[in-house]
């Protein structure tokens, strides 16, 4: 049956990524130039702090490697296409091993190449692609070990790819949040010392701030606080229909701090100061994030998102209650994807939802089980309807 299903994603996959590339080729969009300019840096100079850029540096290390086997994009969406269909097939032996289900897989796997803005990234010069396939990784070591099947080898390898996926993007930070829940929960568990507990909690969440604290200091949180947009770079496009469900209005004395203060301060202070103005901000955020649809999408575009979402979102909360995944990996997906969804609520929305689509494979991950039993209920009951 395993080798049935993964052969069949594997058709799948060749069939999705053909007529995608078929349709995109391959792309580059604003940010592009950025990753190859910090590429070419890297090349001339070594590696180096390069402010914001830094927390992407995986990426460009990544057009580094593929471009040195042949120089062109074209080999770095060759590069990112195979990673692709390592993630998919680690997400299927994720959902097998989590719920010792080769069915939970193989929804994971259907839900993966089924959601097409997953795969769609694959063909731009953009670091999504390689963050959705290293958080599928990622997750798969990490299942892996928490079951008892860890050993020297994937130890190390797993342990590169995790931190190759905190330096993609700077949204890497939530699968380090995720992974200090797991150790912690773990740690809990096996040490009876309450001070040793307690003081390496408090080690932990004072270099998690401190990180944050130095990661914020680069993004223009106050600024975006100040035009009162839901999705980036909404604010100029003032003429478009659709630009009025995109942003909020301002309060009368919109309360700024001062620039000297640190940014995590700074950050904290804007919205403490603006509570009603930011709950609004961060529940239009929150809705667009999380449910994919858009005012410039189609009706059937947002009709389909929804269609596929909210099955997969109640299927994710039902995993949740049910006593079948282990504390470590709910807490794991819980960190993972709470800091996920909060770093684009509280900062910004993307125009494309490409935020959303690094996390959406680990919801499918969680949530396959759920709905692979209602799958075969479904199937169950047509054929009897048939009979």
């Amino acid at each position: 049956m395993t080798f049935k299903h993964r052969l069949f994603l594997s058709i799948l996959f060749v069939i999705v990524n053909a007529i995608l590339f078929w349709k995109l080729g391959v792309s580059v969009d604003a940010d592009t130039e950025r990753f190859l300019s910090y590429a070419e840096e890297i090349k001339e100079s070594g590696i180096f702090f390069k402010p914001h850029d830094f927390w992407y540096i995986a990426y460009p290390l990544f057009i580094i490697l593929m471009t040195s086997v042949h120089d062109s994009l074209g080999m770095v969406v060759i590069g990112q296409v195979a990673l692709s269909y390592v993630a998919l097939m680690s997400l299927y032996g994720s959902g097998r091993r989590l719920y010792g289900n080769p069915q939970a897989g193989l929804v994971s796997g259907l839900l993966f190449l089924g959601f097409l803005m997953i795969s769609f990234w694959n063909f731009w010069i953009y670091c999504e692609s390689l963050l959705i396939s290293l958080n599928c990784l990622s997750i798969f070591y990490l299942i892996k070990w928490v079951k008892g099947e860890g050993n020297l080898g994937n130890y190390i390898v797993g342990t590169l790819v995790i931190i190759a996926a905190f330096f993609t993007k700077p949204t890497g930070i939530a699968l380090l949040a995720g992974i200090g829940l797991m150790i912690f929960y773990w740690y809990w568990k096996e040490f009876s010392d309450k001070a040793l507990k307690y003081g390496l909690l408090t080690v932990f969440f004072i270099g998690f701030v401190l990180l944050l604290n130095h990661m914020l200091s680069t993004f223009t949180f106050v600024r975006d606080y100040q035009i009162g947009e839901l999705i980036y770079n909404a604010h100029t496009l003032p003429n478009q229909p659709y630009t009025k469900y995109l942003m909020i209005s301002l309060p009368e004395a919109l309360y700024i701090p001062p620039s000297d203060w640190q940014p995590l301060v700074q950050f904290i202070a804007i919205i403490l100061g603006n509570p009603l103005y930011s709950l609004k901000l961060f529940g239009a955020k929150l809705f667009y994030y999380v449910f994919y649809v858009r005012p410039y999408y189609s009706i059937l575009h947002n009709l389909l998102a929804l269609v596929v979402l909210i099955p997969v979102y109640v299927g994710f909360i039902k995993a949740f209650i049910k006593d079948q995944i282990p504390g470590s990996i709910k807490l794991l997906v819980l960190g993972f994807t709470g800091v996920s969804v909060l770093s684009s609520t509280l900062l910004t929305v993307d125009w494309n939802s490409r935020f959303l689509v690094a996390v959406l494979p680990i919801i499918f991950l969680i949530s396959s089980e759920r709905l692979g039993l209602n799958l075969i209920k479904f199937k169950k009951l047509v054929l009897n309807f048939s009979k």
